[in-house]
């Protein structure tokens, strides 16, 4: 079971960074390209703070190890009340989710499983 306490000190820049890679890890290959096309959404929306950057990735790759990937969607359930307020912020997840999906030039079913079913879990059509 997920305690929502644990993740009480992360930002909305850290939920992205750990869906994103969770995505990129879903094929149990977190690769370059991916680590790049993150690296480039996380900086863009913390402002170019490269240390920020570092930090976030640092906690959020710490928990991905850590979680199964049934966790990982448990997780996304908890915490997505909290981060996907507006329509806005629905929509850079999903476009975030897309150029790490594609950015390995290497679309896996299990990518496409987990982005379908975040898309599908905050009212997007799948």
């Amino acid at each position: 079971m997920i305690n929502r306490a644990n993740f009480q000190n992360w930002t909305y820049e850290h939920f992205l960074a750990y869906i994103f890679l969770c995505l990129a890890e879903a094929d149990n290959d977190l690769d370059q390209e991916e680590l790049v096309e993150i690296k480039r959404l996380i900086v863009r929306v913390t402002g170019g703070d490269e240390e920020e950057y570092h930090k976030i990735i640092h906690d959020a790759l710490k928990v991905v190890s850590s979680h199964d990937e049934q966790e990982r969607r448990e997780l996304f359930l908890v915490l997505k009340e909290s981060f996907l307020m507006n329509e806005e912020q629905k929509e850079k997840l999903i476009e975030g989710m897309e150029d790490i999906i594609i950015a390995d030039l290497n679309i896996e079913p299990k990518e496409l499983d987990l982005y379908r079913f975040i898309k599908g879990e905050i009212g997007k059509s799948a």
